[in-house]
């Protein structure tokens, strides 16, 4: 049984604040594809319309990521996978993942981040970079999130500093602030 719906229960919605119950709507959960396959039915855990992200962690291959999103966008849920830029080889695997995310998945719009890996696997280094290649624009996608280190990160600015991650919140600060494509 999910939270939710033991808080809408008469009984216990009485037992439950309403600051509290407010504070759980409109959640979001992070999910990987190994282990959203042991939910049977995300309907019998989560709210309608609960955004889920969908981790992609190095070596898990496409493929997997492209049928996690498609199963749980067709049950009812607001999909949003993650696009690593480290482990992204170039423009090309960039557009093939929008692509299938987009034409077997219907999804329109994704979290960008670095990636957890050292090396970058490719040509890009950073989610802006992603942003820059103007293929999220081309497939018309909707959302763009972005994940950042505001405290700072050892594999942005291994001088110690904080010049790169500074730099990289003002430019994220400034795509806010624009529709996609008119950054």
């Amino acid at each position: 049984m999910s939270i939710l719906s033991a808080l809408s229960s008469k009984k216990e919605a009485k037992k439950v604040s309403s600051s509290l119950k407010d504070f759980l709507e409109n959640f979001s959960i992070e999910v990987m594809p190994r282990t959203a396959s042991k939910i049977e039915n995300f309907n019998e855990i989560l709210p309608q319309n609960t955004r889920v992200y969908i981790a992609h962690i190095e070596g898990v291959p496409i493929d997997e990521m492209v049928q996690t999103a498609k199963r749980i966008s067709s049950e009812g849920f607001d999909v949003m996978p993650h696009f690593p830029a480290r482990i992204i080889k170039d423009k090309s695997q960039l557009e093939d993942w929008i692509n299938r995310y987009q034409g077997e998945a219907g999804i329109d719009q994704a979290l960008l981040l670095a990636g957890g890996v050292s090396q970058p696997h490719g040509v890009y280094e950073s989610s802006m970079q992603l942003v820059e290649s103007e293929l999220f624009e081309k497939y018309n996608f909707k959302h763009l999130h972005f994940a950042g280190h505001p405290e700072g990160n050892k594999d942005i600015d291994n001088d110690g500093s904080n010049k790169n991650v500074e730099a990289a919140l003002s430019w994220k600060q400034k795509c806010s602030l624009f529709p996609i494509g008119r950054h």
